[in-house]
């Protein structure tokens, strides 16, 4: 990535161990990429800060739902957007800014990345207004 560009920062979060390691290692050509193996190691990552352009979020994971992190989520004051995958397809769940049904190729994946990175912020996204 150029120097004049943001940095794309990605959050993986993923219970399964080879496709958390598949995702964070293709997606890391493109972007600086973290991986969580659960819920609460997703919200602990995004409390260290800084916030990721985009979580990739299953929702099926032990010791926290992904509807559990979502909830979380809507509570932080950055929002960031998250893609949801699991292997049911449809609309995208409630706080949630797309989707992905499993199983999905690289390319459909990466395409929803983008889209989803370059979109404008929702409202009640992004960096809280300062007073």
């Amino acid at each position: 990535m150029s120097s004049a560009q943001p940095e794309l920062r990605i959050l993986v979060v993923e219970d399964e161990e080879d496709i958390r390691e598949l995702l964070v290692s293709t997606l890391a050509e493109e972007a600086e990429v973290e991986g969580a193996a659960d819920g609460l190691e997703a919200l602990e990552r995004l409390s260290r800060g800084p916030a990721p352009s985009v979580i990739l979020l299953d929702m099926r994971l032990p010791r926290l739902s992904g509807e559990g992190v979502l909830q979380a989520i809507e509570r932080l004051p950055v929002r960031p957007p998250v893609v949801t995958m699991s292997a049911s397809a449809g609309q995208p769940p409630l706080g949630a800014a797309a989707h992905l049904g499993k199983p999905f190729t690289m390319g459909e994946l990466l395409a929803v990345v983008r889209r989803v990175c370059l979109a404008p912020p929702a409202a009640g996204s992004g960096p809280a207004a300062s007073a």
